[in-house]
């Protein structure tokens, strides 16, 4: 039998869904779970921080409009008290890139992907930052660009 220090610990691969959206819930879940991953739900940013106290997930799907706590606050409040998280949250939302202009804690996510978007490339970004590769340039609407940061 190996030795406990000699054995690689199995990769984490929990990733935390922030949506309020049911219908974008399932699909979520149905989606990271084809691709082998496990994940739990947060309704809001209340919910989320409650997860986020409970266990340390490998990443995070975060909507940015949200009720109770909404994702701008949640990621402020990640980025002050928690700054290993937010290179680990994908944003996926539906506001405009007008409306993240001014929202500096955008740049401290892994990528932001703005709805609706190609789901094997949210699953293969998952992935990645699971694996804790480099986050992927991805195209939308047309453009190609890295939503790492939204132009100011």
């Amino acid at each position: 039998m190996a030795d406990a220090a000699s054995v690689s610990p199995r990769p984490r691969r929990d990733v935390l869904i922030v949506e309020d959206d049911t219908a974008t819930q399932m699909l979520l879940m149905a989606l990271m779970g084809t691709k082998g991953l496990t994940c739990s739900l947060a309704r809001d940013g209340i919910e989320a921080l409650e997860r986020l106290s409970e266990y340390d997930f490998a990443a995070i799907i975060l909507d940015l409009v949200l009720p109770r706590l909404n994702g701008f606050d949640l990621m402020r409040r990640l980025a002050a008290e928690r700054p290993e998280l937010p290179p680990r949250t994908i944003i996926l939302t539906a506001a405009s890139e007008w409306a993240l202009h001014g929202f500096n804690e955008v740049a401290l996510a892994r990528v932001v992907l703005l709805k609706p978007t190609d789901i094997e490339s949210l699953a293969d970004e998952t992935l990645a930052c699971v694996a804790g590769e480099a986050p992927r340039p991805h195209t939308h609407r047309g453009r190609s660009y890295r939503l790492t940061q939204i132009e100011k």
